[in-house]
């Protein structure tokens, strides 16, 4: 998704990349806390998650930040477009780390229901409790709201003429 957003030259590109990009962030969304959750378990570890966990979230926030900053300076040197690219330098790393891990052991016996099933339970539960469904609404708009931003951030400091090396700031 990345490397097409950085090549797009048109409007259906563009939207290409978005999909590959958004199925990137659902497949990862939660993956890592779970990861996490998992492999202290596995060492009867639980009672860490909380502080593994928030010191992981602290690292990708740093590591977001960073790289934001790095990116505008690089955009800045040579052009917006390089900039993106550099951006798929630490995706294929990641997958490389990816394709390294391994599932962490599990204690005791587990049960694994087949994917629909899991959905149909899911449906169940969202058409019995309308809380949980208005949660999920109000998280969705609040996604969209930070996604909006996100997405609308350049050309909105572009047309206010700020240097290009500010924008990761």
């Amino acid at each position: 998704g990345i490397l097409i957003f950085a090549l797009a030259g048109t409007f259906p590109l563009l939207l290409l990349s978005y999909v590959f990009w958004s199925l990137g962030f659902a497949f990862r969304s939660g993956n890592d806390s779970a990861y996490i959750y998992d492999a202290l378990a596995a060492e009867g570890r639980e009672a860490e998650f909380a502080h593994r966990q928030g010191r992981f979230g602290a690292a990708v926030n740093i590591a977001f930040t960073l790289g934001g900053i790095a990116g505008a300076a690089l955009a800045a040197r040579t052009s917006l477009a390089l900039a993106t690219l550099a951006g798929v330098a630490p995706a294929l790393l990641g997958v490389g780390v990816l394709l390294l891990m391994q599932e962490p052991p599990r204690r005791g016996h587990t049960t694994h229901l087949p994917y629909l099933d899991t959905l149909r339970g899911a449906w169940r539960v969202l058409r019995d409790r309308a809380a949980l469904r208005w949660a999920i609404a109000f998280d969705v708009m609040l996604a969209a709201a930070a996604l909006a931003n996100f997405l609308l951030m350049q050309p909105f400091l572009a047309h206010h003429h700020v240097p290009i090396a500010w924008f990761g700031l």
